[in-house]
């Protein structure tokens, strides 16, 4: 039997956006705008353990890479990413016009996107409204595969966000209530502190070539540990980790810096743990290929030292990817240098 499936001619306004996360695993998630900059609200599980994730609009097709972070309680499958550049600029949806939404007992639509970016609704019923979740069922056809962040919409107007389906009929959605009531309260507290609107600066070591802190992967306890601390001569970078760290460099200009060695540096003495297994992956152009450059782990007196190599190697781009710690909780980092 054919499920009730309708093909939406929204473009560009829609505001679904297609995840595939560093596992290879594919979902969606939902695109909003808050205090100026752009956000993609997804489930935790779709997120996946890697920072980073790839995202892709409506068609007409803007792709990219973001950032996403896991913030919320463990108990919550619920995680956000900050979407820049032209991923940005099709960000329309407002945090704020979702307040006071609400979902009815009633039919509603499942919105996705198809591989070439076309908007398709799949038309379920409202079966249960609980406090924290929406049992939804499908009466023809089943659910396709990869549903999990896609939204569920009434009048056009979000009102839940899938996460989980045991069966090929059945789909169940956290409710819209839920979601931006956390979304206010983190970004309201702490997260658009660090939403960068403004392209980030180079900064010239003192000891090192100039490079910039494109991504830091994760994000700071406060804002005086925050990840620019990481190419200065003073404070730290501390932050809690989801999972693998990537902090992600880029040299300014249209050439690439020969790079000879790499050093990072915690405090053994600090409140917080350091760094232990540690990959570093270099590209020699923007679009290149990554390969390890050094890969280890962080001595027990806080350096790492990847040592100086006769010969440099051609770097546009760095990656540093931080896979443990010495400890739970909180991770430090004093100071990285290229040269």
């Amino acid at each position: 039997m054919l499920a009730l499936i309708a093909f939406c001619d929204l473009g560009a306004n829609a505001q679904t956006v297609a995840i595939e996360n560093g596992e290879g695993e594919v979902g969606h998630g939902f695109m909003f705008q808050y205090a100026g900059a752009c956000y993609v609200a997804m489930p935790r599980h779709v997120r996946g353990m890697f920072p980073t994730i790839r995202l892709s609009t409506a068609a007409p097709v803007v792709a990219g890479t973001a950032d996403a972070y896991l913030p919320f309680w463990d108990g919550l499958d619920l995680a956000v990413a900050v979407a820049r550049g032209e991923l940005a600029a099709r960000c329309s949806e407002r945090l704020e016009n979702l307040r006071g939404v609400s979902p009815a007992r009633r039919s509603a639509d499942l919105e996705y996107l198809l591989p070439k970016g076309e908007v398709a609704r799949l038309r379920v019923r409202v079966a249960d409204i609980r406090y924290l979740f929406i049992e939804t069922e499908v009466e023809q056809g089943s659910i396709p595969e990869g549903m999990s962040g896609a939204f569920l919409f009434q009048n056009d107007r979000p009102v839940g966000m899938a996460v989980q389906s045991d069966s090929s009929s059945h789909v169940r959605f956290i409710r819209i209530e839920e979601i931006v009531m956390n979304l206010n309260r983190w970004l309201g507290d702490r997260g658009a502190v660090f939403a960068r609107e403004a392209e980030p600066q180079p900064v010239r070591q003192s000891s090192g070539f100039e490079v910039i802190l494109e991504e830091p992967g994760v994000l700071p306890l406060d804002a005086s540990t925050g990840p620019e601390n990481l190419l200065r001569d003073e404070g730290d970078f501390v932050f809690s980790p989801g999972g693998v760290v990537e902090l992600k460099f880029r040299v300014p200009g249209n050439s690439a810096a020969d790079l000879s060695r790499i050093t990072m540096r915690a405090d053994p003495e600090a409140e917080y743990a350091m760094p232990l297994r540690v990959r570093i992956s270099v590209a020699g152009s923007s679009n290149g290929r990554l390969r390890t450059f050094w890969s280890g782990q962080m001595g027990a007196d806080g350096i790492l030292d990847t040592g100086p190599r006769a010969i440099g190697t051609r770097a546009r781009r760095i990656v540093v990817s931080i896979y443990s710690a010495t400890a739970e909780g909180p991770v430090g980092i004093r100071k990285i240098v290229f040269e």
